[in-house]
């Protein structure tokens, strides 16, 4: 996990200066996360990668998750705010969260037992050990979204200071 510095502090201000660009900002944010959420959903097959898994929605015989035509569609990108304790301040999380039982069950099958069944048949078919897709979407895409994030982080920052000449009695930072 990468912190990013000033990211919080940027959009807190943007929001009581200016609610327009607080959301731009948000979409600064969206945009520069968006490869690893591609590469997430590349590494999903679009077809049941067992032969065995039925297709269809719900849950399957025994709670097991029958596979969905649009998996690759409910890997999404969250931005919250989360408290950090005994500090008193807050961090800004992006998070890419895989929204399909079934999705869950091909990317993370054979993390705990290692050789179970699902996981030896994903393995047969072609598809390494656990993490299958969120983790290495996430690892080969880092550093970029990093630094992407840090560029937008800039641009927050700038916009605050252009404000902050212009009229330097706005409610800004602490």
């Amino acid at each position: 996990m990468a912190e990013i510095r000033g990211l919080e502090q940027a959009l807190k201000t943007l929001r009581e200066a200016d609610p327009v660009l607080y959301r731009e900002g948000q979409k600064m944010l969206r945009k520069a996360a968006r490869p690893i959420v591609d590469d997430a959903r590349s590494r999903v097959p679009r077809q049941a990668p067992l032969s065995g898994w039925k297709e269809g929605s719900g849950r399957g015989g025994g709670g097991f998750p029958n596979w969905e035509s649009g998996v690759q569609r409910k890997i999404n990108l969250r931005i919250r705010r989360q408290r950090v304790t005994g500090m008193g301040g807050r961090r800004v999380l992006i998070r890419v969260v895989q929204g399909s039982g079934a999705g869950e069950v091909f990317d993370i099958a054979g993390r705990k037992n290692r050789g179970n069944p699902i996981d030896a048949s994903l393995n047969s078919a072609g598809f390494p050990s656990a993490s299958r897709s969120m983790w290495p979407a996430a690892e080969a895409n880092l550093d970029n979204v990093e630094r992407a994030i840090r560029k937008s982080v800039e641009a927050m920052e700038d916009y605050i200071n252009d404000q902050l000449k212009k009229n330097p009695r706005l409610p800004l930072g602490s």
